[in-house]
């Protein structure tokens, strides 16, 4: 599994919290609003550990590059020059958010 080689600490915290964590018959039952119990009782055991909530916003940029002929040379061959378009597109990815992230490790718990 890459991640218990890649991130060894991330992976260890996120396989203790689910050992640690057990859904009961109530919580099942019960309406979440805008968090149910169960990814409440999740957080309690990630927060401490530097698991936050994160926001990710994101602009694109996209280079396109080509070579176009610019004209001939003496005998009549074809000259190319190098051509460069930008393309940016602002708020590309704009307030999606992630339930935890630490480090360079991120999930979400939206199946809870």
């Amino acid at each position: 599994m890459i991640l218990a080689e890649a991130r060894q600490e991330e992976y260890a915290e996120i396989i203790t919290a689910l050992e640690g964590f057990s859904i009961t018959t109530e919580m099942i039952r019960k309406a979440g609003g805008n968090e149910s119990d169960m990814p409440k009782a999740f957080s309690k055991i990630l927060r401490p550990l530097g698991w936050y909530e994160t926001i990710i916003s994101a602009d694109l940029d996209v280079n396109l590059s080509w070579r176009e002929q610019i004209g001939a040379n003496q005998k009549g061959k074809p000259v190319f020059g190098p051509k460069l378009r930008k393309i940016r597109r602002e708020k590309y990815l704009d307030g999606h958010k992630i339930d935890y992230v630490k480090g360079k490790v991120a999930f979400d718990s939206s199946e809870f």
